[in-house]
């Protein structure tokens, strides 16, 4: 980790959940005890990887992004770029989830909780 501050890339295809995690991110980080902060944001896994290295200490990562890609194929990329993965989405289709975890992903947090609770 970064120290005090935990690095963040997201991968979603929906721009309005790039500004919304990143958004409450930016809230949070106020009254965290280890914030969050978004470093980068992409529709897909290649456009995040082409905008920045080494500079994350995770990436929030959607299953099903409208380029096509499969979860774990976007998973293992982001393995090997050298960032842990924690999968966040709806979390309705469960072999694109047990895709991504046995691609490696470290966990999965639903779009749906309390952000509070995440």
């Amino acid at each position: 980790m970064s120290g005090l501050t935990i690095r963040v890339g997201v991968v979603d295809d929906n721009e309005v959940v790039r500004i919304g995690f990143s958004a409450a991110a930016a809230m949070d980080a106020r009254h965290a005890q280890t914030p969050i902060k978004v470093i980068a944001t992409a529709e897909s896994v290649p456009k995040l990887l082409q905008a920045r290295a080494n500079v994350f200490d995770v990436v929030v990562l959607d299953l099903h992004l409208s380029d096509g890609s499969e979860p774990g194929d976007n998973v293992r990329a982001l393995l090997a770029a050298g960032y842990p993965v924690l999968v966040f989405s709806v979390a309705d289709n469960t072999d694109a989830i047990r895709s991504a975890l046995a691609a490696g992903a470290s966990g999965i947090a639903r779009k749906g909780d309390d952000i509070r609770q995440a």
